[in-house]
This record gives C-alpha cells, sequence and structure tokens, in this order.
C-alpha cells in the first residue's frame, strides 16, 4: 500500500493526436460508430479496420491483487477488460508494467487497439463509466501502429514512502509504510533509528549496471540490468520517499533492494 509504480517515459505515439487528451472539455456531437458503418468504411478503407491507442491509467493498488489477471480476486487488468468489453472493446490491453498487489500506480501507460473511426473522447468518457472505484484514467492519445506500451518504455521508477517519525499524518496514514512496525525489521534494528541519510548511502550502491540475483526472485532471467537513479526525498513531517528508477526490473528487485537498505 505505500508503493507507487509509475512510467518514467516512453516513445511518443507520435501518431495525430486532434482528439487526444485529457478527461475535460465537451464531447463532439458525434453518432457511435455502428456495425453497418464500420463494415461498409472498412471495406472501402481497409487500413482503418484498427487504430492503436495509448492509455494513461492510475489505481489503487490496495483494492486489486495485482496487474495481471488472476483466478481469484480483481486485478486491474480482468477490470480495465471487463470495462473495455462494456465499451463495446474484445482486446487484452498491453501494460508497462505488471504491478504486484498493494502497488498503487500513476500513469501506468497501457497500449491496445481500437476501431480507427473510434474517438478517443466518447471512448474515455464509456470507460470511466464502467470502471470500479480505484481505478480510473488520465489520458488517451493515438499511437504509433507498431507502439507498444511495454517494448517501448525507456524507464519505469518505484516510490517507497517510508514514515520514520511516531506519528503519520492522516493523508498518508494508509499510503505509507511504517518500518517500525514491521515485527522483522524491529528485530534487526533493536535500539537503532533508521536514518535517511544512511538509506541514502545504501541505495546509492545500487546504481549502474549489474547482475542483481541477490536481490530478486530466481523465477525472472539472470541478466544486466541498470538502476540509474536510487534516492530518499524528504516529504516532510518525517516522511520519505525512495525513488528507484532504471530500464527494467526483475520480480520483487526494488522490494529487496529497499527492504534490504531499511533493515541494515
Amino acid at each position: 500500500q505505500y508503493k507507487i509504480f509509475h512510467l518514467v517515459a516512453s516513445e511518443p505515439p507520435s501518431a495525430p493526436r486532434s482528439d487526444a487528451g485529457f478527461l475535460i472539455g465537451p464531447i463532439p456531437n458525434e453518432e457511435y460508430c455502428t456495425p453497418e458503418s464500420f463494415a461498409a468504411t472498412t471495406q472501402a478503407n481497409p487500413s482503418w479496420r484498427n487504430s492503436k491507442v495509448a492509455a494513461w491509467l492510475w489505481y489503487r493498488g490496495d483494492l486489486f491483487r495485482g496487474f495481471q489477471a488472476q483466478v481469484v480476486g480483481p486485478s486491474v487488468q480482468q477490470s480495465l477488460q471487463r470495462a473495455l468489453l462494456a465499451s463495446g472493446l474484445s482486446v487484452t490491453p498491453a501494460p508497462a508494467g505488471r504491478t504486484d498487489r498493494g502497488v498503487h500506480a500513476r500513469m501506468q501507460v497501457v497500449s491496445f487497439k481500437i476501431p480507427h473511426l473510434t474517438t478517443l473522447e466518447t471512448l474515455a468518457i464509456d470507460l470511466s463509466k464502467h470502471l470500479p472505484e480505484g481505478l480510473g484514467i488520465c489520458a488517451i492519445a493515438r499511437a504509433e501502429p507498431k507502439f507498444h506500451a511495454q517494448w517501448c518504455a525507456l524507464g519505469k521508477e518505484y516510490r517507497y514512502r517510508l514514515c520514520l517519525s511516531t506519528q503519520v499524518h492522516s493523508e498518508w496514514r494508509n499510503l505509507a509504510w511504517i518500518p517500525s512496525h514491521e515485527p522483522r525489521i524491529a528485530t534487526s534494528l533493536g535500539a537503532k533509528t533508521i536514518a535517511p541519510e544512511r538509506l541514502a548511502e545504501l541505495l546509492a550502491k545500487c546504481v549502474g549496471r549489474r547482475d542483481f540475483i541477490s536481490f530478486h526472485e530466481k523465477s525472472s532471467p539472470r541478466r544486466q540490468r541498470t538502476v540509474s537513479c536510487a534516492q530518499v526525498v524528504e516529504r516532510g513531517g518525517g516522511l520519505y520517499e525512495i525513488r528507484v528508477r532504471g530500464d527494467c526490473f526483475a520480480r520483487y528487485q526494488i522490494r529487496y533492494l529497499v527492504g534490504s537498505s531499511v533493515a541494515v
């Protein structure tokens, strides 16, 4: 509940974006594209059959069992697919990254195809009507045909919010980690306190390109990965934010790096 994932950057979806934008402003007076009119259009223009789009999502990770579809419990992917289906689209969105249970996201990017004549404003409004609590759309834009949210991502960043004081501001109570409340962390620390300067020093050692096999699950392929930035940012009131940015991460890699730095 104290982790935030978001896409750092992606190759720009550089197709025309005249109908892209945030969910504000008037909706154009356009009819829904009927199957009959769409079929007539595609017969004359085969290349217009589908159009790739990129959608930026936010969600509360504590309300879902991770991003990827699960046998038990709601997931972000399943909820988004149901909303798309209710909007007339039977597609599987591809995410920039699959977050675990409890990980929040801001500006998570997903890509999928829509009929070329579908307006983005209409799609955004339709989706918002069918999305569950804790999941929303920030923006939708048309993308190049080859755009893929995962393979076109240039970087990803995790943020862990830690409260190192005895009191937590009400706004952060359910969105911050209090390490001293974790039995294993408390036992490891003993009478010591967690110094943000020490955290920053330890995390700085992981910056660079190397094999992080000791800090991720063996189910992920063993290979070189790059951490370009690892820092501790003070947010005030005893709240600190650990930010780790890289090209890609193995399973639980950031969780293990942060947990180890806090426990040492």
